[in-house]
């Protein structure tokens, strides 16, 4: 055995004696305040201002959808994403209007419409919420197809989710369609 090998032995022997004896002091811990507890001393993990997903313009919530009767009309609105073209331009109603014909099923369909310069109000009859989503599902790939080749781009057109309401009163029926309808 070599010299170090005998310091290395000694050294171990008094540490574990020590440890053994009572001698060495357990960490003392401190109780954090919140923020200190949010501020890392090193640049990995951890919360940092600025980290994590950037802020959207108030979008829809991913809860799931409410369960409805079919009987039940919703209230619908798109909006198209940050910097988009106005899509209330006449010349491209009559290709909105060819999607909303094509996009009819037994168990969906589209009732009232109204285009603005960014966002999109519909009034549609679905049997329920599969029939809904399935429905919107349609109608939105067809549209933001129609809509990018007359626009001559590509990509997203439409924010990630659809906001919809539904309307379980006459009253909130006769509001919403006037809404609709007279909304400029």
């Amino acid at each position: 055995m070599s010299i170090l090998d005998e310091k290395r032995c000694q050294t171990l022997l008094v540490i574990s004696a020590d440890i053994m004896a009572g001698k060495v002091q357990r960490k003392k811990h401190v109780q954090l305040t919140l923020d200190s507890a949010r501020k890392p001393e090193r640049k990995q993990g951890g919360w940092r201002p600025g980290a994590g997903r950037k802020k959207k313009r108030g979008s829809v919530s991913h809860d799931t959808r409410p369960e409805f009767a079919g009987r039940f009309p919703q209230h619908v609105t798109l909006r198209t994403i940050e910097g988009a073209p106005n899509i209330a331009a006449d010349w491209l109603q009559p290709r909105i209007r060819a999607v909303i014909r094509e996009s009819h099923k037994p168990d969906f369909r589209i009732v009232d419409y109204n285009v603005l310069n960014n966002h999109l109000h519909l009034v549609v009859e679905a049997a329920g919420k599969r029939s809904l989503a399935l429905g919107m599902q349609g109608f939105e790939i067809r549209l933001v197809k129609r809509l990018n080749s007359a626009l001559k781009r590509t990509g997203k057109l439409f924010e990630d989710r659809y906001h919809a309401r539904i309307l379980t009163t006459p009253t909130q029926v006769r509001n919403t369609l006037r809404y609709v309808l007279l909304n400029r």
